[in-house]
């Protein structure tokens, strides 16, 4: 997970805690205590006046990565302009699944259509027509082979994974960007 943004202030630990402990209680998120200090770690680097504005999570398959963007969202929504999410997956039936997961922080099913956009290509996320119009949350679900380029002519192509009988794939990258 790329988590990329900027905030204007630094909350305490204390609403970092109280806020993230109420994401527990969420029905389908169920946070684990890993999940939980992975997203604070994030929130607060990204909260720091001179941090980074960039926060990476990696982690294998099914170890709550969605689960920690999640949370991380829950957080940076509440500020006073969209916040835009990059949820990049190894192939769009995972994307779109996720998406739902993500999308389920807002409350109704009208501002959660309007969160979402309609490009499923970076390229098309250029176009004013394919951005979402939430005030909360900008929500872009794309794939490795529609939106980043995984060799260049002067590079050898991306290793294959001969197990699976195809390229080594990315499994999740999620960024946020303000």
């Amino acid at each position: 997970m790329l988590v990329s943004c900027a905030l204007g202030h630094s909350p305490t630990t204390a609403a970092f805690n109280s806020s993230l402990l109420e994401n527990r209680c969420h029905p389908l998120s169920a946070a684990k205590g890993f999940q939980l200090a992975t997203a604070q770690a994030a929130l607060q680097t990204l909260s720091a006046d001179d941090g980074p504005r960039r926060f990476l999570v990696a982690d294998e398959v099914g170890l709550g990565k969605t689960v920690v963007a999640r949370t991380v969202i829950q957080e940076l929504i509440k500020r006073p302009r969209p916040l835009v999410v990059f949820y990049v997956s190894s192939n769009l039936n995972i994307a779109h699944q996720n998406r739902g997961k993500l999308l389920e922080l807002l409350p109704t099913e009208d501002e959660q259509n309007a969160a979402s956009a309609a490009a499923d290509r970076l390229t098309l996320a250029a176009n004013p027509k394919n951005r979402p119009s939430n005030d909360k949350l900008h929500l872009y679900t794309l794939t490795p082979d529609t939106s980043v380029p995984m060799s260049t002519s002067n590079s050898a192509p991306m290793p294959r994974d001969s197990a699976r009988g195809g390229h080594v794939q990315m499994k999740k990258l999620i960024a946020f960007s303000s």
